[in-house]
């Protein structure tokens, strides 16, 4: 992990429109991690410091452990676990999109219409199977 001021030198050299090569001789940095201070994809310690302090916090030996309503598990409210399945469901519902045929087209597939309308029909069969109703179509023969 760089410090601080490793990472503003960086990036106050990059934006001199110095080469990579030059920067990593100058402050002994590898020119991977100045590319990727140079992206922006650098991982943001601090937040994630910040978060695990938080998490630290909310976990209190002192308070009484809870019934959860939405998961059910006894827990510390609020409960860490709905917040982490929410956050997941709230990332794949962002990989997929409503189509125009009403189904949901699971990573942004951009199919031909041909293909596509085949598509719904097989997304629509498996919907009622896993419903229950099991209904004989024309293309199943």
């Amino acid at each position: 992990m760089l410090k601080k001021w490793i990472v503003v030198w960086v990036q106050r050299l990059l934006a001199w429109k110095v080469s990579h090569r030059e920067i990593s001789r100058i402050t002994r940095v590898s020119r991977g991690r100045i590319s990727l201070i140079a992206k922006g994809l650098r991982p943001d310690y601090e937040a994630l410091r910040r978060f695990r302090e938080e998490a630290r916090v909310a976990i209190d030996p002192a308070r009484p452990a809870k019934r959860c309503p939405g998961c059910g598990y006894k827990v510390q409210l609020p409960c860490i676990i709905c917040r982490a399945r929410a956050a997941v469901a709230a990332h794949s519902r962002r990989q997929t999109t409503d189509s125009s045929d009403g189904f949901r087209t699971p990573l942004r597939l951009d199919l031909k219409p041909k293909h596509n309308l085949r598509y719904a029909r097989i997304r629509k069969r498996r919907d009622r199977h896993s419903r229950g109703r099991i209904e004989p179509e024309l293309d199943d023969y």
